[in-house]
Parts: C-alpha cells; sequence; structure tokens
C-alpha cells in the first residue's frame, strides 16, 4: 500500500520539480507577470494622456485616438524589447516595486536600450 512519503510521493515530487526546472515559461513567470501588469497600466495612461494631449492640441476625436494608438504602439514596442533583453535575467518574485520598474521601462525603452548599447563590453 502506497502513502505519503513512500514511492508514489516521491516518484510525483521528483516529475514535478523536473517539469519546472525545464519548463521555459516557468522560469520566465517573474518577467511575464511583470510585463504583463506593467502593459496594462501602460494602454490606462496611454489612453489617458491620448485623450489629453488630443484635447490640449485642440483636436478632435481622430486626434486623440491617432495619438492613443501611437503610444499604444510605442509602449508594445517596448514591452517585446524589453522582455526580449531582460526576461531570461528577471528572477525575483513580483512585487509593486518590480511592477513599477517594469512600467517605468516600457516608457524610457528607448533611454535604456541606448543607454545598453554605450556601454562597455564585458
Amino acid at each position: 500500500m502506497l502513502g505519503p512519503g513512500t514511492g508514489a510521493a516521491v516518484l510525483f515530487g521528483a516529475m514535478h520539480s523536473n517539469f519546472h526546472d525545464r519548463d521555459p515559461l516557468w522560469r520566465l513567470r517573474h518577467a511575464l507577470a511583470g510585463v504583463t501588469l506593467a502593459l496594462l497600466l501602460s494602454v490606462l495612461v496611454a489612453a489617458f494622456a491620448g485623450s489629453a494631449i488630443g484635447d490640449a492640441t485642440g483636436g478632435d476625436y481622430g486626434r486623440r485616438v491617432t495619438i492613443y494608438l501611437v503610444l499604444l504602439a510605442y509602449v508594445v514596442a517596448g514591452a517585446v524589447v524589453l522582455f526580449v533583453k531582460v526576461a531570461r535575467h528577471e528572477t525575483r518574485p513580483l512585487s509593486g516595486g518590480r511592477v513599477f520598474t517594469w512600467f517605468a521601462s516600457l516608457w524610457l525603452w528607448p533611454v535604456l536600450l541606448l543607454a545598453a548599447g554605450r556601454r562597455p563590453p564585458g
């Protein structure tokens, strides 16, 4: 009869642990969660910013939508670039501070990309 602590439990534990060690999405879970939450917040900020900038420039609905779409494309491109560049190094658990860092990085990604390109190799 198999019970806790016997072969079946040990085998299941080994299979479960081994599965997570080989699953690339599991290793990227902190980065995926961080970039997803930051992107969600950025979509909301882009909507408000698009509306405010469109209204401030005396634009109509079409101008506000265009500004929103440009901002949205900007942060989505930032999410892709940042995820590709830093996801494999992101191992810290998700926190409010980490989400804020991802959020700020989505809006500042060209600066971060240029700074990384100017860093000496090594």
